[in-house]
Formats: structure tokens, sequence, C-alpha cells
């Protein structure tokens, strides 16, 4: 069930009120992170809950021509024609605007082509992202926008959407937040800067955000931090151990877990999601809106970001979160218990199986390829194991962030890897 119309419409207003400043971008606020989560800053400032899908682009390109100095955009995907509209009339009328793309975005190659012609002669300056983050199942996976930064009217978004279509209101599940808090804007800066330059992010950034490479001990300080509910609506539910043995564990402490993922999970995801129940969790997979969404609810606390629960998302990638306290919890709950009870559950006669997707996740390269030669192309598996499609025996061979999947006749059926 979406989370669109008049529903969104008061979530927005009831942030506003909350807030005091809702979607304005000459209001006061400090914004000012106190380090009280074991793991990383609890942030306490006023802004906006943007759910997708219904909030589509506006509070993105109301962003963007807002602009009067400069505009710093990081996304894993630019090619939403309306921010792309948007970001090139700033530079005509000479606001400073760069943007930094992923070099590799996974399943869709033509978009960087796509994002450099779209830009050319606009002067808008595009890069791609930094080549430590540009490697095999290493992504630039950031999702952010800053206007003005360091100026009165400074602002900026970030969360779990893409600048495309998908992301901007064609129907995933995301979850934003847009704030002028100057102590966000100013770490969501020096994140971006560091990138442009090709030099590291550092501490002071993560002061206030939760930043990848290294943004698990924040997340496992939140999962810890719950005594009463605690909430995920997920993409992923990959092989974090940590993560997974933390989520466990508050599901034995009697604590209320519930778990949102898609329905097209990968064999791996799905056992993991099993193991989450066994342990007391109640866990639902939903189709639509399809959840992208990287969202942590924990008593009064909130997580949202592009993390997901994968170790390249949360120890290689570069990716940016935040932790927010007060009043975005109670609104990202009551979008998360739509999703919630219209996702159908988990139950054990899918948990061991691997969805069809549509697609073969590394191209169509590794599809029925030997396992000589997916050991030519790849080496040799961390480990293999065996399972089941539909009743047909499959041996699975674990890579990093990714299984590849051969049937009986020894050849690759499948292949799961969707950092998304």
């Amino acid at each position: 069930m979406a989370v669109g119309g008049r529903f969104l419409a008061a979530l927005v207003l009831l942030a506003a009120l909350l807030a005091g400043c809702g979607a304005a971008r000459g209001a006061a606020s400090g914004g000012r992170p106190a380090v009280a989560n074991p793991g990383g800053p609890v942030v306490e400032a006023g802004g906006t809950l943007l759910a997708e899908p219904g909030a589509g682009a506006t509070s993105y390109v109301d962003l963007i021509r807002g602009a009067t100095h400069a505009v710093e955009v990081n996304s894993y995907l630019l090619t939403d024609h309306r921010v792309v509209a948007a970001l090139i009339a700033d530079a005509r009328r000479g606001v400073r605007v760069r943007a930094i793309v992923a070099g590799n975005p996974y399943r869709d190659a033509a978009a960087m082509s796509q994002e450099q012609a779209e830009f050319r002669g606009s002067g808008v300056a595009i890069k791609t992202a930094p080549a430590r983050f540009e490697g095999r199942y290493v992504f630039d996976h950031a999702k952010y926008v800053v206007a003005d930064p360091g100026q009165s009217d400074q602002a900026a978004i970030l969360g779990s959407s893409n600048l495309d279509y998908s992301g901007l209101g064609g129907g995933n599940r995301e979850y934003d937040w847009k704030t002028n808090s100057p102590a966000v804007v100013a770490a969501l800066d020096a994140v971006f800067r560091a990138d442009w330059g090709g030099t590291k992010a550092g501490k002071v950034p993560r002061r206030t955000l939760v930043v990848s490479p290294g943004a698990q001990p924040a997340l496992l300080g939140l999962i810890d931090h719950a005594r009463r509910r605690l909430w995920i609506e997920s993409e992923e539910m990959g092989d974090v151990p940590q993560v997974l043995a933390a989520i466990e564990a508050r599901a034995r402490a009697g604590v209320q877990v519930e778990v949102v993922l898609p329905r097209s999970l990968s064999s791996t995801d799905r056992g993991n999601a099993a193991a989450l129940k066994a342990a007391g969790a109640k866990v639902v997979l939903l189709d639509r809106p399809y959840p992208h969404a990287k969202l942590i609810v924990a008593d009064d606390r909130v997580f949202l970001g592009s993390e997901n629960f994968s170790r390249s998302s949360l120890d290689r990638n570069r990716e940016v979160g935040i932790v927010l306290g007060g009043g975005p919890a109670g609104l990202a709950a009551a979008a998360f218990r739509k999703d919630f009870a219209a996702g159908q559950p988990l139950n054990a006669a899918n948990a061991g199986d691997h969805a069809p997707s549509g697609y073969l996740p590394s191209g169509r390269q590794l599809y029925g390829k030997t396992e000589a030669e997916v050991r030519q192309s790849l080496g040799n598996p961390e480990r293999t194991y065996s399972t089941s499609y539909h009743g047909r025996p499959e041996m699975a061979w674990v890579y990093p962030d990714q299984r590849v999947y051969f049937g009986a006749d020894a050849q690759v059926v499948y292949v799961s890897h969707q950092p998304g």
C-alpha cells in the first residue's frame, strides 16, 4: 500500500508542525547532534520526511531552484529529467553546480553515458566517483543533494532515493529527509568535497552522519538501543553476521521486531529472513510499492539513508545516512505500518528459494556457463551449498555479495546480486 495523496500530505504537514520549519528554506535550525547512541550520533533537527511514492521530485527540484550560490549532488543514478533540468537551469544562471555519479551503476550500464550526454555543455560539472568506490562489487551508492552550504539559506536532502524515475515517484518505497540544519549540511558538504577531490572524508562528518565505509557500528548501536520496537524496511537482508545477530537478540529479548522486505529476495536473503523469524521477528514480503527503502525505527529513533544490509554497503561502498530523534520516528513508523500490513508473511515453504528476478544480475555473461568457466571468471567460491528452487535441486557458489546458482546440468541458471 503506497504512502501517497492525502496520507503523504498529512505526514508532511505533521512533520512541519513538529519541526517548526517543514520544507521552508530560511527557518533557523541548529541541528546539534548529541552522541547518545553508542555506535554513532543521533541528530535532533528540524526537517521534513519525504516518503515515496508520493512525494515525487518536487522537493528536490525546489531545493535546487532555490539555490543562489552552489549545488552539490551525489547520486548513484542521476537521470530524472526534472532534476536534470533544474540543475542545468541553475548552472546557466551562474550557480556553481557539481555532481558525482557512480561510474559502474549496477544493471544500468547506459546510465553513465546518458548522464554525461545530458550535462555536456550545460555548465554542470560532473565526475564519476573516486576509484576506490568503482571496483568489483564496490559502489558509490550515496544519494544526497546540498544547496548553498554555509549560507543562510542552506538546505539538503538525503535518503534512499536515487535521482531517477523509480526513486522519485515511480513505484519504489523510499524515505528521504529534507533539512536546513547547519550541522547536517556541513557534514554532507564535507563528504562531497572529499569525494570530489579524491581524498578521505575522515571523522568529522561521522559526528553527524552514518557514513560508509564503516557504517556498521552506528547501525549496531541503533539496533541495540531498541527496547520496545525495532521496525526494519529494507531492500536486502544480506550476510552481515553481527547485524543479523543483533536483530535476533532484540527479538529474543522481547522487543517487537517487524521486518518488511521485497518479494524478489535472493535465496540467501530469504534464509537470513527465516532466521530472524525463527528468533521471534515478524517478517513480511511486499510487492508494491517495491521496498527500496533502508529504514530502521528503534523506539524513538529512526535511521534512513542509502545503506543496505550487506557487507559491501556497510564496509566498502560510499554510503550516507542519518539517525534522527524525536518526531521523525513517529512519521516513519506510520508509513512503515502501511507497508507491513500490506505484506504477506514469510513462510517456511518459500524461505529457502530464490525468487525469479526477471533479469540476470551480473549480465548475461554467466548464464549457461559451466562450473569451470565460472571458476575461470570469478575464481574459487568462498563456500558452496546445496539448495532447491521450486523442487529443483541447485548448487550455490558464494562470492562476495554474489551467489551463482547451478542447475542439475551444472550450468548457471541464476545470479543473485542486488546492491540497488
